[in-house]
């Protein structure tokens, strides 16, 4: 039935790779692919530019890997501030420690788009407004795609999952996982208050970490990003909104000129014991659809990248040996899954020294961001790209 199917199609229907989603990690795997010299097709279930929620600090391993791939971000990607010397972790009435480490600074909606016209300068085709409605894994896949009103099917050798905490390739693939979420929540507001730009703030207390809130300046616009448990935004929210008031004094009247809300995936537990395995055959996860932000920073667009290169390489490499790219790409990614060990094990930690207080907690998310973000050259070098 399926070749059936498939001896139907029109050939430009016809790929070599096709990746789900435009975020970095689908940039990233499609600037590689289409370097290679793969028919490569991007589906965004989105026109661009479109927001998403994201604080868009540029650290660490993000920094790096986009300089090595893409190369320096411009200056109109950027925001103003286009760049953080560092940030301030600060418990409220108890104190704050600052983290030195240079970031720049984009809205997500700039970044992608600026990431994305780097892949289709490389030969990439990408779709905008077109959404993963159905996939089959198999030599090859089959997808069916809702754009402008029309189902398209398309056939594609290998595909890469790049889209997000809910990914429809990994139910495809994975119908029976059950992936436990917590919840990001943004809002932004035309406010000047006494922070000073050139730094990020996190703000801390015992009774919701290891989440946290953070803020800082894009712009005009004083944005505001919460982390919380499944259930917890509207109360994590209310708290930081209180300490901005009481410590920087925010006005708690101010209507949000903007917001957002998203889930993210912890999948680190069951990606350590191996019981979770983000590939299948030649279809292949990479960034959050994986579960691989990097904990303590909740960065994820530089392992999200890593992650797209490596599943770039490794489709390369299946086609050089005819092989599946499931194995490649599981060996490929052992070194960077490796490297985000040590930061889950200091989340924990975290969560274990705020039951003793605001100071412990204080010192010790310090410390953690400090040893994460040096951690970023070893975890660049984890992966072959």
């Amino acid at each position: 039935m399926l070749d059936s199917r498939l001896s139907r199609l029109d050939s430009r229907l016809m790929y070599d790779v096709a990746i789900v989603g435009g975020g970095p990690a689908g940039a990233a795997a499609a600037h590689r692919c289409a370097r290679m010299g793969l028919t490569t097709l991007v589906l965004e279930k989105e026109r661009l530019p479109r927001d998403k929620v994201c604080s868009g600090w540029v650290m660490g391993v993000g920094r790096l890997v986009i300089a090595r791939v893409f190369g320096e971000i411009p200056g109109e990607v950027l925001t103003s501030p286009p760049s953080h010397q560092g940030y301030i972790c600060h418990v409220p009435g108890v104190g704050s420690e600052s983290v030195v480490c240079e970031s720049r600074i984009a809205w997500r909606r700039d970044l992608d788009r600026w990431l994305l016209k780097k892949a289709q300068e490389q030969g990439a085709e990408l779709w905008e407004g077109a959404r993963l409605t159905e996939m089959e894994e198999g030599a090859p896949c089959l997808l069916r795609v809702a754009k402008e009103g029309v189902t398209e099917e398309v056939t594609a050798r290998f595909v890469i999952g790049a889209d997000g905490a809910n990914s429809h390739v990994r139910k495809a693939i994975f119908p029976g996982l059950e992936v436990p979420l917590s919840q990001a929540y943004q809002e932004w507001f035309a406010v000047d208050v006494p922070l000073e730009r050139r730094f990020g703030y996190l703000l801390l207390a015992p009774e919701i970490a290891p989440f946290y809130g953070a803020v800082h300046y894009k712009g005009e616009f004083l944005v505001l990003e919460i982390g919380a448990r499944m259930g917890q935004v509207k109360e994590v929210t209310r708290w930081m909104k209180g300490a901005l008031a009481s410590e920087y004094r925010f006005p708690l009247e101010t209507e949000a000129a903007g917001k957002g809300a998203c889930v993210e995936p912890v999948l680190y537990s069951l990606l350590f014991s191996g019981s979770f395995r983000p590939a299948r055959g030649n279809a292949l996860l990479v960034g959050d659809s994986a579960g691989m932000p990097m904990p303590v920073t909740g960065e994820g667009i530089g392992t999200a990248m890593l992650s797209g290169l490596a599943a770039a390489v490794a489709i390369g490499r299946a086609l050089e040996k005819n092989l599946k790219a499931e194995a490649l790409y599981l060996q490929g990614i052992r070194g960077l899954l490796a490297a985000l060990e040590g930061p889950y094990n200091m989340v924990r930690d975290i969560r274990r020294q705020a039951d003793r207080g605001g100071i412990a907690l204080l010192e010790t998310t310090a410390a953690s961001w400090r040893r994460t973000l040096d951690l970023s050259e070893a975890v660049l070098a984890a992966v072959d790209f």
